[in-house]
């Protein structure tokens, strides 16, 4: 079995809330395809996830510990106690090289394809 995830830094379904969110303002094909009102369609349960990227941490989400939240599954911004935008920072990267899911694939002995070395290149 395979996976795929892709992550848009920065964008977010969001609200149907013209007033807040420029996909819902424009209409765009983008959004109408999963929102139905304020209801995610029957079709994308379960595959689109409707999450809220300040892991209960004030402030607007940002990248350093968004992206490390993302690759762990631990909540970088309560670790950081907020948001950190840029690049990972000294503790996040300690984060990042122990539980990232590349880790977790190796010890359930799964491979994970060339964005693994990418990763243990760039940390």
């Amino acid at each position: 079995m395979s996976a795929a995830l892709l992550f848009f830094d920065g964008i977010g379904i969001g609200e149907d809330d013209p007033e807040k969110n420029p996909f819902a303002r424009y209409r765009s094909k983008f959004f109408r395809a999963f929102i139905d009102g304020n209801n995610f369609r029957a079709e994308y349960d379960g595959i689109i996830v409707p999450t809220d990227a300040t892991l209960d941490v004030p402030g607007y989400p940002q990248s350093a510990t968004g992206q490390t939240a993302i690759f762990t599954g631990v909540n970088a911004a309560e670790i950081m106690q907020g948001h950190i935008n840029g690049l990972p920072t000294p503790t996040l990267r300690k984060v990042l090289l122990s539980e990232s899911i590349f880790l977790k694939l190796k010890k359930l002995g799964k491979k994970s394809n060339i964005c693994k070395r990418l990763f243990e290149t760039l940390f």
